[in-house]
């Protein structure tokens, strides 16, 4: 009976696993080919982005390719993805999460927009920071603020970094009527270039509440 009480659980945790998408392995592309470029991101295409509260929502998922559409400003060329912000009254949190391929990372630079397009503030490179093997920012909104515009950063583009990553592995093993859980760590260095390419999650919860 022990055994199986462990082991059910276990089986759901791999179940579970099985369902993480793993984002495409893609090449970092580190130059743009000549194309024509709109002055502003195109609204039109926004992903709306779920929020139900304090019930969970599954992150909406995007990988920018060179097929994606792009932004021109001056001679500076980006691709970008725009998403649609819950119309909610009040403040809450969304997380944008820039995944790594094998050997890239899309380089996010992230703009705010109210509901007529106008920019509303452009979030700080020091305010995206590596969170596990993913470049992460937290934004809390603004009552003005309706879409978030994720362009490929062309000023840190090209530049390479590596990341030091540790894992926990667990493994189940029997010993008579009883599942003894066993434990072991690994590490492992990632060469990664910053990318016009990559993919992009964007989430939407509340504010924890104060404690």
């Amino acid at each position: 009976m022990r055994t199986s009480s462990i082991a059910m659980p276990v089986a759901a945790a791999l179940m579970l696993a099985a369902c993480v998408q793993t984002p495409p392995d893609l090449a970092p592309l580190v130059q743009i080919a000549p194309s024509a470029c709109a002055s502003q991101p195109d609204l039109g295409r926004a992903l709306p982005v779920a929020y139900k509260g304090e019930e969970k929502t599954e992150p909406v998922t995007v990988t920018i390719t060179e097929q994606s559409p792009c932004l021109a400003e001056g001679e500076t060329k980006s691709l970008y993805e725009v998403f649609a912000l819950p119309s909610v009254s009040h403040s809450i949190i969304v997380t944008v999460r820039s995944l790594p391929s094998t050997s890239g990372i899309l380089a996010p630079r992230i703009v705010t927009l109210d509901a007529d397009g106008n920019r509303v503030r452009l979030v700080d490179r020091e305010s995206i920071h590596f969170r596990g093997r993913a470049l992460t920012a937290m934004l809390r909104t603004r009552p003005e603020e309706r879409y978030v515009v994720v362009t490929s950063d062309t000023e840190v583009v090209g530049g390479d970094i590596s990341r030091v990553s540790g894992a926990v592995h667990q493994q189940m093993i029997s010993s008579g009527a009883f599942m003894v859980a066993v434990y072991s760590g690994s590490e492992s260095v990632a060469n990664m270039t910053y990318a016009h390419n990559g993919t992009v999650e964007v989430s939407a919860r509340p504010i924890p509440a104060a404690k």
